[in-house]
Formats: C-alpha cells, sequence, structure tokens
C-alpha cells in the first residue's frame, strides 16, 4: 500500500521514473504476498478464519483489499493495461465484499463480545479505507466493461458506504481516547489511519469520470 502511495504521487510530479519502479517493486511485493498468504490459508485455514473473526487481528485483514486496489490504480495511472487494472478491481470487490461480510457478521454473532476499549484501534478504520480503495478503482476502470455507468454508480456506493463507516468509527475511536482510560503502550501505530482514512475522498475526487 503504502509503495503504491508513494508511486502514484510521483507520477503527476514528474517523478515517472520513480513511479515506474516502485510499481515494479510493488508487482513483486504484491505476488510474493499472495503466495504467502495462500501458504498459510492452505497450511492452517482455521487459524487463518479465527483471525478473520477475531475483533483485534480481523479488521488488518482487510489490508488485502486496499493493497489490491492501490496496484489497481497504479496500473490504470501508470500504463495501458486497463483490462488487468479492472480484473484487480473485480478481485478487490470480492475480496472486499467476502471479509466486510464474515468480520461483521462474526462480530454481529460473537458471543464473547470485548469491551469497547479493548480492540479499538486505528485497524478498523481499514474499514472505510478498504471501501474507498474499490470506489476510487472503479472510476479509474469503469471504461473497460459494457456498462460503464453501473461500476460508476457502484463506486459511488461504495464512496458514500465508506464515509458512513469513516464517521462511526473516528467517532467511536474519538469516544475512547477522550472517555476511556489509555495506557501509555495503547495508542497504537495503526492510528495513522486516523488521518489516512480522509486521503480517498480527495482521490476520488480527482479521479477521471467516465462520460460514457
Amino acid at each position: 500500500m503504502a509503495t503504491g502511495i508513494v508511486s502514484i504521487a510521483a507520477a503527476p510530479l514528474g517523478l515517472r521514473p520513480v513511479a515506474m519502479i516502485l510499481l515494479a517493486v510493488n508487482l513483486i511485493a504484491f505476488l510474493l504476498l499472495w503466495v504467502l498468504t495462500l501458504a498459510r490459508l492452505s497450511c492452517d485455514p482455521l487459524a487463518f478464519l479465527a483471525d478473520l473473526g477475531d475483533h483485534e487481528r480481523g479488521p488488518g485483514l482487510l489490508t488485502v483489499v486496499a493493497g489490491t486496489g492501490v496496484l489497481g490504480n497504479q496500473i490504470s495511472l501508470l500504463m495501458a493495461h486497463q483490462a488487468i487494472a479492472a480484473m484487480l478491481w473485480l478481485g478487490a470487490f470480492a475480496l472486499w465484499a467476502i471479509i466486510i461480510y464474515y468480520l461483521f457478521a462474526a462480530a454481529t454473532v460473537g458471543a464473547l463480545k470485548p469491551p469497547l476499549d479493548a480492540p479499538l484501534d486505528g485497524h478498523w478504520l481499514l474499514t472505510a479505507v478498504a471501501t474507498e480503495a474499490a470506489a476510487i478503482l472503479g472510476t479509474h476502470v469503469a471504461s473497460v466493461f459494457s456498462s460503464p455507468e453501473i461500476i460508476v454508480f457502484a463506486s459511488l456506493c461504495l464512496f458514500l458506504l465508506g464515509g458512513v463507516i469513516y464517521v462511526i468509527i473516528i467517532t467511536l475511536i474519538l469516544y475512547r481516547w477522550l472517555f476511556e482510560w489509555m495506557l501509555p503502550e495503547q495508542p497504537t501505530p495503526s492510528y495513522w489511519i486516523n488521518m489516512g482514512g480522509g486521503r480517498h475522498r480527495d482521490t476520488l475526487r480527482c479521479a477521471p469520470h467516465n462520460r460514457s
């Protein structure tokens, strides 16, 4: 995700060679991470599902969706392979639907629920980041599909849903900060997403809109 973000930002600044090098790094890293993820899933699928249903570790798996969306945006913006970017969007959307549904279903029906101050941190904002990542990539690849207006509408729905999720989660995080006791070690690095989540709304505003 970080490599892709820097690559996308470098291109319009006239640093296209840097952007392309980072794209190459991302392609290798993306494939390697998928190999490792599938290896873990095949070796211990129950542990993988347990992580997905866990209040603390589950939201972190949405980086798969966000990372796929960022790579798709790199390919769409820096290369001419829009069909590949469209395939990545389909994959990101499918992963988003599966992980989001399982995550919230497990959290809802679980018999043992942790207190609010235990698992809630910046990781939960990945629910918004992943949703917005799929929305942004959808606007870039809409022209590849036979009915681009449907993809644009779906991207708009994802964008609005991501905004709603962001408001809800950031409100809960702010409540925790202000009204729950926090130990010095509890402000984890994942809280950077508090500000990073808003970046996607600006990116979507700059995304090309299909007028077909």
